[in-house]
């Protein structure tokens, strides 16, 4: 039986990746590695696991958004991470609004221009 194990992301820049995963965004370091002549770290967020390879020859000189994968992340206290990471300096692409899905996300890129949706977590009542 195949299960997923985890999403493997080409980066710039591995220090800084891995520094705006724990920081922004709460995921946990779990190893890092060398694997053939790459730098490597993978890291954990609940049970989402992603591989950051470090490929210096990556970047986007244009700065558009990757066509690659779309990471979704769920927060409860949506507001608190959106200011937050916009103190921060992150690259706030879509403010909070209402999500075609239900609820509300906001849309950021990472270093590395992957594109992530923050939204509220199904079926969450807020209290007002």
């Amino acid at each position: 039986m195949l299960i997923f194990d985890r999403l493997v992301l080409d980066v710039a820049n591995l220090d800084r990746a891995v520094s705006f995963y724990t920081q922004a965004l709460d995921f946990q370091i779990v190893t890092s590695a060398d694997w053939l002549g790459h730098r490597t770290a993978l890291i954990q967020l609940g049970s989402l696991h992603l591989l950051l390879l470090e490929q210096p020859g990556s970047a986007n000189p244009l700065n558009l958004p990757k066509s690659g994968p779309v990471i979704t992340l769920s927060d409860a206290r949506l507001d608190d991470r959106f200011h937050s990471l916009e103190r921060m300096g992150v690259d706030i692409l879509a403010p909070i609004a209402e999500s075609p899905w239900g609820g509300r996300s906001f849309l950021m890129r990472d270093p590395d221009s992957y594109l992530i949706v923050v939204q509220e977590p199904a079926g969450v009542v807020l209290d007002e």
